[in-house]
């Protein structure tokens, strides 16, 4: 494999008109990525109009060019297209256009179909690949941007290969830059997570498979986390094995680099509580979904679970659980009572501006949050939104104020944290 791009097979039929100015933008704009072309032609370059010149194709040239796994040259004068046609379709004739003009079209499609058929004897033969694109030798290619390759064979994107998005963040996009940067930063782990944009099965899978093919393009050590939580998309245990099933048929070997699935066992998160109705029956089911592919198990939304709620997952043969938001929300209420406990107005005055205007706390409190009175609104927001503007300036200065704040912090995750370890051990 040259390089950690991903496996293409660019195949080309037609005639190679032009084809010597054409090549070169191709295997530039491909040039990241592992090809093997597969050509199909003829051996002249012929018909009407200044583009043509009846002049014999250098196969030599081609194969210096294009160096391709496949190469088919075929005799133009030995082509008859009413022949090809009546032994294939027993009887029927070349299309005629209404103005009486004969329309010979035929050659073109009998290369790309001869072609195919090459092609899928290589293919028999062991050879796989990410993608195939099929073009022509005349075309010059001005751009190919990544979410092309992205969307190949993605039957939901065909009309607008700009519309594959994330959902996630703050802007909405197609999820690629994010991804790359996640692939390039050393991550171990990335949760492939399409779910908010592409509800059915069938979409989602396909997504997901996409995205794992391309970062596996770009570092193919990472390991990945599939499905998502009942918030998002609610699904079925069949539904679940379907999506499983879909991933571990189109991805090949490369299902083996994802770890973890997520199950719903019946979490769901209300501001800084969790509402979620615990089905333990539910939960064993897809424990053993997730065993049934070599997979390990993992719920999200596992937040401000008490009174032994996280042990009864555990006791379901649940692998892993997510809490993430509780542990922002434990720092989020040290630098309060800090502020708090020093009267300082102004830091919680400006800590609330910030958290308002993220506009982060809408996804969590309830949708009549504008009717509880104001200290107690202002309150919600701050702790439910607390911890996504950690990175502000705003916030950063506010801790500067409090030089053993961290400490402080530190010690009542750690506290937590040993709490769960004391519950589920």
């Amino acid at each position: 494999m040259k390089g950690k791009g991903a496996k293409i097979a660019v195949c080309l039929s037609g005639e190679m008109r032009d084809y010597e100015n054409c090549y070169k933008p191709l295997r530039h704009y491909l040039s990241n990525y592992d090809c093997d072309y597969f050509i199909c032609t003829w051996d002249e370059i012929g018909g009407k109009g200044p583009c043509y010149d009846k002049t014999k194709v250098n196969r030599q040239d081609i194969i210096d060019k294009y160096d391709p796994k496949v190469l088919n040259i075929q005799s133009k004068k030995d082509w008859d297209s009413n022949k090809f046609i009546s032994k294939k379709y027993g009887g029927a004739r070349s299309v005629h256009h209404p103005n009486g003009a004969y329309v010979d079209f035929i050659s073109q499609y009998q290369t790309w179909y001869k072609l195919s058929l090459l092609f899928e004897k290589y293919i028999n033969e062991g050879h796989q690949y990410d993608f195939v694109i099929r073009s022509r030798p005349d075309l010059k290619i001005v751009g190919i941007k990544e979410q092309h390759l992205l969307n190949l064979g993605a039957d939901s994107l065909h009309e607008n290969d700009s519309k594959v998005y994330c959902c996630e963040g703050t802007r909405e996009d197609d999820g690629l830059e994010s991804l790359k940067a996640d692939c390039l930063s050393g991550f171990d782990l990335i949760h492939i997570d399409p779910w908010k944009k592409y509800q059915t099965i069938e979409a989602a899978a396909e997504i997901t498979v996409n995205y794992i093919k391309y970062c596996h393009s770009i570092n193919n050590e990472i390991k990945y986390e599939v499905g998502t939580e009942a918030a998002i998309r609610k699904y079925t245990t069949g539904e679940f094995r379907s999506f499983l099933q879909i991933l571990d048929k189109k991805l090949g070997n490369k299902f083996e680099s994802i770890k973890y699935a997520v199950i719903q066992g019946g979490t769901a998160i209300v501001g800084n509580k969790n509402i979620g109705n615990f089905n333990s029956k539910r939960c064993e089911q897809m424990v053993s979904v997730c065993k049934e592919f070599n997979l390990l198990s993992k719920e999200h939304n596992g937040d401000y679970l008490y009174g032994g709620q996280i042990r009864k997952r555990f006791d379901c043969a649940l692998d892993a659980i997510n809490i993430a938001p509780e542990f922002g929300f434990i720092e989020t209420s040290v630098i309060l009572n800090e502020i708090i406990n020093n009267l300082d107005c102004a830091s919680y005055n400006k800590f609330y501006e910030t958290c308002y205007n993220s506009k982060k706390w809408v996804k969590w409190l309830p949708a009549n949050i504008s009717d509880v009175p104001e200290e107690i609104r202002k309150l919600a927001i701050l702790r439910t939104a607390g911890h996504y503007v950690f990175n502000t300036e705003t916030i950063r200065h506010i801790k500067n104020q409090y030089p053993d704040i961290d400490t402080k912090i530190e010690n009542a995750i750690v506290s937590r944290i040993n709490e769960i370890l004391d519950e589920i051990v």
